[in-house]
């Protein structure tokens, strides 16, 4: 609560490390995993279509290995993220995301969280969050 309840960004190292998703998250394991589930995926990054206050007119709806074939088939991108505000169609994955226990309270973490997965190349503009929000990277 030192950090969360004052709203101060915590920098936490060296943790995704231990998370089952570094090692098992590759294109063949999501895509057999969740590959026929529907996700939203928001486009046009580079333009003015790619700020907050514009998501619902920039968004779309594809298979999860449809997103795959975008982000494995091409070269670095700023065209395109996934954003699934919902989290019930990446249920299955959110097992491989150790969720921090010492930080979050991990059976409130679906339905409540937020999932993003962008591309390499993406470049996000400088925003102000509505929400909090924990970065792996």
């Amino acid at each position: 609560m030192e950090y969360y309840t004052k709203n101060r960004p915590l920098i936490i190292t060296d943790v995704i490390r231990r998370w089952p998703a570094t090692a098992k998250w590759n294109r063949q394991y999501l895509n057999a995993l969740i590959g026929d589930c529907d996700v939203e995926i928001q486009t046009k990054q580079s333009s003015e279509a790619g700020n907050q206050a514009n998501v619902p007119s920039a968004t779309r709806t594809v298979r999860f290995s449809a997103f795959l074939d975008m982000i494995y088939g091409g070269l670095p991108s700023n065209e395109f993220l996934l954003l699934d505000n919902t989290c019930h169609a990446l249920a299955p994955i959110w097992s491989d995301i150790d969720g921090l226990p010492e930080y979050l309270d991990v059976n409130q973490q679906l339905g409540r969280a937020h999932f993003q997965m962008e591309p390499v190349g993406v470049v996000t503009p400088l925003q102000h969050a509505l929400a909090n929000m924990l970065v792996a990277q």
